[in-house]
C-alpha cells in the first residue's frame, strides 16, 4: 500500500488526537474527577464522601488483627443472624508493597469461621463487633478440604 506523506501526517494527527480524546472520555465515563482535596487517592482521584463516612474506611488490617477469635455476627436481613469467628487476617500485597508499607495501601483477606451450621450467599450484608460495630462487608463463602465452611472478605485498598 502506498501512502503519500500528506496522508500519513492526516492520519497521524487524527491517531493522535483520537488518543487524546479518549483518555479524556475515560475518565468521565468511569465516574473519575481529578481534584485537590482531602481524601484523595495517590493518583489524584477524589475518594467520595459517602466512602470517607462508611466505618469501614477507617479500618486497617491492624484493626482487624487485634479482634482474631473474637465474634462477629453477619445479618443478612432476610434469616436470623450468623455467629461467625475472625480465624485470620491475611496480607495480600506483593513482598515489595509490603517492604514499602506505604500508609494507606493495603489489601487483605479476613476469613470468618462459621459458628453451627446456618450459611448465606455471596453478598453485602451488615457485620456487627462488639468493639468495632456495625458495618457492611461483601462476603464470599467457602469450603476448606475438609468441609468446613468459611466466609472471606478482601478489603484492597492498593490504589495507584
Amino acid at each position: 500500500m502506498v501512502l503519500s506523506r500528506r496522508d500519513f501526517i492526516r492520519l497521524g494527527s487524527l491517531c493522535a488526537m483520537s488518543a487524546g480524546l479518549s483518555l479524556g472520555i475515560a475518565n468521565r465515563a468511569m465516574g473519575q474527577k481529578r481534584q485537590s482535596t482531602t481524601g484523595n487517592t495517590s493518583t489524584g482521584f477524589a475518594i467520595p464522601f459517602e466512602a470517607q463516612r462508611d466505618p469501614l474506611f477507617f479500618m486497617t488490617m491492624q484493626t482487624f488483627t487485634q479482634y482474631i477469635d473474637t465474634k462477629f455476627i453477619i445479618d443478612p436481613g432476610y434469616t436470623f443472624p450468623i455467629e461467625t469467628r475472625l480465624i485470620e487476617v491475611k496480607d495480600l500485597r506483593s513482598a515489595s508493597a509490603q517492604k514499602r508499607n506505604i500508609p494507606g495501601h493495603e489489601c487483605f483477606l479476613l476469613t470468618f469461621q462459621l459458628v453451627g451450621d446456618k450459611s448465606v450467599k455471596q453478598g453485602t450484608y451488615q457485620v456487627k463487633h462488639d468493639a468495632l460495630g456495625i458495618f457492611e462487608l461483601f462476603v464470599v463463602p467457602s469450603k476448606d478440604k475438609d468441609g468446613i465452611r468459611f466466609f472471606e472478605a478482601v478489603i484492597n485498598r492498593e490504589v495507584g
